[in-house]
């Protein structure tokens, strides 16, 4: 198992998704785009990662592929805290994202009086959509 941010390779960059903040939508990563983010990282038969704000599971042949979701700041519609439980059964590893209720108007109060320089991402964070996909 491999576990990081964004990819193995950088903190700043999704292995699963593409955001394009001009139109607001997310685009699944194609499996050639994955393997790219995944090179010189390879042979591990789990990768966990986060980065994009948004808990999802794949699977590319043998290899399972994590997003765990955030704890905090969700951007997929639901403002409740996310995580992933990650467990190894007789039968292989299962992934089961979990969901937890928080003081939601608190956060987003404390981030709109914080002055985070990157307004239009505190927007999106803070104004969710429903699920956009392109």
């Amino acid at each position: 198992m491999l576990v990081s941010y964004g990819t193995p390779a950088t903190a700043w960059d999704s292995l699963l998704l593409q955001f394009d903040y001009d139109t607001r939508l997310f685009r699944r990563r194609s499996e050639a785009e994955i393997a790219e983010r995944l090179r010189g990282f390879g042979g591990h038969r789990i990768y966990l990662v986060g980065h994009m704000h948004r808990a999802t599971t794949r699977r590319i042949a043998e290899t399972l592929l994590v997003r765990s979701g955030p704890v905090n700041w969700p951007n997929d519609g639901d403002p409740r805290a996310a995580w992933t439980l990650l467990e190894r059964r007789s039968d292989g590893w299962h992934v089961e994202h979990r969901r937890v209720t928080y003081d939601w108007d608190a956060a987003a109060r404390f981030i709109r009086q914080s002055g985070a320089p990157d307004w239009a991402e505190v927007e999106l964070i803070l104004n969710p959509s429903a699920d956009a996909w392109v």
